[in-house]
């Protein structure tokens, strides 16, 4: 049965920033493979998919975001399951590391004239145009929106499968990414804490959303 205009809107107004969840309820297997592979499938800038996904089930880890993380973060001892966002940093995506340079040759199968254009692309990009290399802040902020946007696919992908969801942006970051590459491991120089959310099922029905209207938020440029 294809999807229609109304079945979209109501995902998207199905979907909120879950406050309490039932910690009875689990999300199936099934259904949570769906959404790490929405993730996966997320769009990045030159296909680099900046980032890795871990998932959060050692009990004493999410005790310790639930005490760190004000606000949503409460919500991961109680939630189905928890998924952090490491961002890579620049010693990584440089392009002179030689890290974007093989995803384009062997995971992108760009060969030839094509791969020393799209390498001349990425590194006119970085050095240029956006002004990365030299700025490891800007790196970093660069690698997370494109955490952002996977995350955004999981979110939307939550909601069409009936599952909760909760960002999870409010925590000190230096000390929750510096106990998360003690406790996980990984390298600091490498890869820094973006984002975090929760998954699971609704204890109660949120509030109705408020959100602008089409004509305040939208101008159309003609």
């Amino acid at each position: 049965m294809p999807v229609t205009a109304a079945d979209i809107i109501a995902a998207a107004n199905f979907r909120h920033a879950c406050k309490v969840y039932d910690p009875a309820r689990r999300i199936s297997e099934d259904d949570f493979q769906t959404l790490l592979q929405s993730a996966v499938l997320a769009p990045s800038s030159f296909g680099l998919e900046p980032w890795r996904l871990l998932v959060i089930e050692r009990p004493a880890l999410r005790q310790r975001i639930a005490e760190q993380a004000w606000g949503a973060g409460a919500k991961a001892t109680e939630c189905s399951h928890v998924v952090a966002f490491i961002a890579q940093l620049e010693p990584l995506l440089s392009p002179d590391s030689g890290l974007p340079q093989r995803i384009f040759r062997e995971r992108q199968r760009v060969e030839g004239e094509a791969l020393e254009r799209r390498c001349q692309h990425f590194e006119h990009f970085a050095k240029s145009d956006f002004a990365l290399v030299g700025h490891s802040r800007a790196f970093y902020d660069w690698a997370c929106k494109q955490s952002y946007i996977a995350m955004a696919n999981m979110l939307s992908t939550a909601a069409w499968l009936g599952i909760d969801s909760t960002p999870i942006e409010g925590f000190d970051l230096e000390s929750m990414n510096a106990h998360l590459a003690r406790e996980v491991p990984y390298n600091p120089e490498h890869y820094k804490l973006a984002v975090m959310v929760c998954f699971g099922y609704r204890l109660n029905e949120p509030r109705p959303k408020t959100r602008r209207t089409l004509e305040e938020a939208v101008q159309r440029v003609v």
